[in-house]
């Protein structure tokens, strides 16, 4: 199997994702930890609809009820989109059995104390495990220099 040689010039920092489902694409810059992508549950689509505030959106009971799932729908919907990614931005991805245990908020908070992404992600799985999560995690770390 050979890598593919795609034609992105080098000094480029392009990316590209597709969601479908409940895990979250957040980016950590000078603008905040927005999320980058739709949410395909049913608590996301209440705070679209104006029956949730965003802010409420981590104590729904909803929130891992899924609306877009492969085996699940029989019409798929995903979110997808590009952009560049500057320099100095970190990007998170989670799983909801990862951000089920942390806020958006705790993210940041370890991120800015650890200041290295190995000990960042290290720091919140253990943060997690403390919480006895009962659902597999994944958490990716990507950083931007």
């Amino acid at each position: 199997i050979r890598f593919p040689s795609w034609k992105v010039p080098q000094s480029s920092k392009q990316m590209v994702y597709r969601s479908i489902g409940n895990v979250e694409i957040r980016i950590w810059n000078n603008r905040g930890f927005p999320r980058l992508n739709r949410l395909f549950t049913e608590a996301a689509e209440d705070v679209e609809n104006g029956k949730t505030r965003e802010q409420d959106y981590y104590t729904q009971p909803n929130r891992n009820i899924l609306t877009s799932a492969f085996g699940q729908m029989d019409h798929i919907r995903t979110d997808s989109t590009g952009g560049t990614f500057q320099e100095g931005n970190l990007m998170f991805i989670a799983t909801d059995g990862f951000y089920d245990f942390l806020l958006p908020n705790d993210i940041i908070a370890t991120a800015a104390k650890e200041n290295d992404a190995v000990k960042t992600v290290d720091a919140l799985i253990e943060k997690i495990k403390e919480n006895e999560n009962r659902d597999n995690a994944t958490l990716m770390c990507i950083i931007s220099n």
